[in-house]
């Protein structure tokens, strides 16, 4: 079977308001949340701020719908799902190719949990038991560092922290003391975040702050940035495993991304009122294992590991909240599973 080549757009929906008609501009530190500038900002994130390159690794509404019809009606920079190591679909919009950097957000926290799996594997790290303070010293007389890297990954530290996007949260200060450059950054970006609410281990409470510790942790447990090359998706609907090699140990993958009978705080439905939550991943209420890459404005990457089934998309959504648009997402990706399960017979 020959794959289908990729496909570039250089409008898409609502083009003009991102920004079509002055080649998708890129906006600055201050603006690059701009509608006009979405596009070009997503596209190009490393340019405003410093980062590390990591290299790449339906019927809804009662009506039958095309991916035609889906980009047509959504902001989506990018699509690609693939099977196993076939691509089956590969589009894009706005101008943007294959070649594009595309923003992450938040779905760089199921990377630093698998990241975390290799670092214990490797021995780097002791225990996922250990103490966050353990790593981090200057962490060790907070909150944060009195915390365990395992209640870190599940977002259940029990620690204090507001994040709705609005621009007055807690996340708001996090993101000026790092990425934004108008704070030292490292540990000291944490100090102001040292209530603990609930003990940890009680409450799924959704967290940047616990990714920017284990980031901390990585760091100084392998003696480098944790910017690493992988191929997130196919890694993971693999199980940890990449061209015959246990990349990740395959207990640490089936233990991030499902729910043990003891935490009930972290099920479907209890987590959140619809999905569930591993180590930095989200988990479908599927009787089948499936989970989620999850980044603020339309980034998603779905995983069906006993399909090896993969769906990522990119997206310039013009708010951080459009349920719409993710319950469109999510019927194109269980039509995509659907298919597959008739094709496989």
């Amino acid at each position: 079977m020959t794959e289908p080549p990729p496909r570039f757009a250089a409008g898409g929906f609502d083009a003009d308001a991102y920004g079509a008609t002055a080649g998708y501009p890129r906006g600055d530190r201050t603006t690059f949340f701009d509608t006009r500038s979405l596009v070009g900002s997503f596209s190009h994130f490393d340019a405003i701020f410093p980062g590390r390159l990591v290299r790449k690794a339906p019927v809804f509404e009662g009506a039958e719908r095309t991916v035609d019809d889906y980009l047509a009606r959504t902001p989506t920079t990018g699509l690609l799902i693939a099977r196993d190591d076939t691509i089956l679909v590969e589009r894009y919009q706005y101008g943007r190719t294959d070649r594009d950097r595309l923003t992450s957000f938040s779905m760089a926290k199921t990377v630093t949990a698998m990241l975390a799996g290799i670092a214990i594997g490797e021995g780097r790290i002791r225990s996922i038991d250990d103490l966050a303070g353990a790593y981090v010293p200057e962490l060790a007389a907070t909150e944060y560092g009195r915390t365990s890297l395992r209640h870190l990954l599940q977002m259940s530290s029990g620690v204090r922290f507001s994040e709705d996007y609005e621009g007055h949260d807690d996340f708001a200060t996090l993101r000026a003391n790092t990425y934004r450059l108008q704070g030292a950054g490292g540990p000291s970006a944490l100090i102001p975040f040292n209530q603990r609410d609930v003990p940890p281990g009680t409450r799924f409470s959704y967290s940047s702050a616990e990714t920017q510790v284990l980031g901390l942790v990585l760091t100084r447990a392998v003696g480098r940035p944790v910017a690493q090359y992988l191929e997130v998706g196919l890694l993971l609907a693999r199980d940890g495993h990449w061209r015959g090699r246990q990349l990740i140990p395959t207990p640490w993958v089936l233990e991030a991304t499902t729910v043990r009978d003891d935490q009930p705080h972290l099920k479907p439905g209890v987590a959140t009122p619809i999905f569930g939550y591993g180590y930095q991943t989200w988990i479908l209420p599927t009787k089948r294992r499936m989970f989620l890459l999850w980044g603020v404005r339309g980034q998603r990457i779905f995983v069906h590991p006993e399909y090896k089934l993969v769906m990522v998309n990119t997206s310039v959504q013009k708010t951080s909240h459009d349920l719409p648009a993710l319950e469109e997402m999510a019927a194109l990706w269980f039509a995509a599973v659907r298919w597959h399960a008739a094709s496989a017979g």
